[in-house]
């Protein structure tokens, strides 16, 4: 029930009218609202997002901060999927337009690491270039390696940022209920099992002492 009264706030908030960045970003809380914005991207600090699938096809998420306006902070926008042979082939960097563009997108709240720290992505060192391949789009690492204040949310674009580009948008909001309820069926099973052959034990061990 929590999961779908989530969704539902998801697709609500999603079908809501686009608003300017800035304002979105004044906002309490501005996970998945439809957003505007115009800038210019810094290519020097763009990144592969790894093990991105599209269509059962391996591949990557480009990801690049948008200077908006000049102004701090910028935002990372998650530009969308390239297919894995197309990008092993070129730097991320090759992804990002030049000039002042136009896009459309949902701010999408950071990713988290994984608890296991042999799965996470290294924290960058200071002073070290900046890291090219991520396996998560989780802010405060990515902020670690980028010189200027980054945005509290990032903008996965719903519209190619550049007409004819191999690079797909995919903003990948699962809206799924997931596996909650088969997980609750399992572990109440477990849980007669365990108490009927509990029942069964505890009998069978009182007739052999009477």
């Amino acid at each position: 029930s929590q999961r779908r009264a989530l969704n539902a706030e998801i697709t609500d908030r999603t079908a809501q009218a686009p608003i300017e960045l800035r304002a979105a970003l004044a906002l309490p809380d501005a996970a998945f609202r439809p957003v505007t914005a115009q800038g210019v991207f810094d290519p020097d600090y763009a990144i592969y997002l790894t093990n991105r699938a599209r269509d059962e096809q391996p591949g990557m998420h480009v990801v690049a901060p948008l200077r908006v306006d000049g102004q701090e902070p910028a935002i990372l926008v998650d530009l969308g999927w390239v297919a894995f042979d197309v990008a092993e082939s070129a730097l991320p960097s090759a992804w990002i337009p030049s000039g002042t563009v136009s896009l459309h997108g949902i701010l999408r709240s950071s990713q988290t690491e994984p608890r296991f720290a042999w799965l996470a992505d290294p924290t960058p060192v200071p002073g070290a270039p900046p890291r090219a391949d991520w396996r998560v789009l989780h802010l405060p690492g990515l902020q670690a390696q980028t010189p200027y204040p980054l945005a509290s949310y990032y903008l996965a674009a719903t519209e190619p940022v550049t007409a004819g580009s191999a690079v797909l948008p995919a903003p990948d909001i699962d809206l799924s209920e997931g596996p909650h309820l088969s997980y609750a069926i399992q572990w109440f099973a477990f849980g007669t099992t365990a108490i009927v052959g509990g029942i069964a034990w505890f009998r069978s061990v009182r007739r052999r002492i009477t």
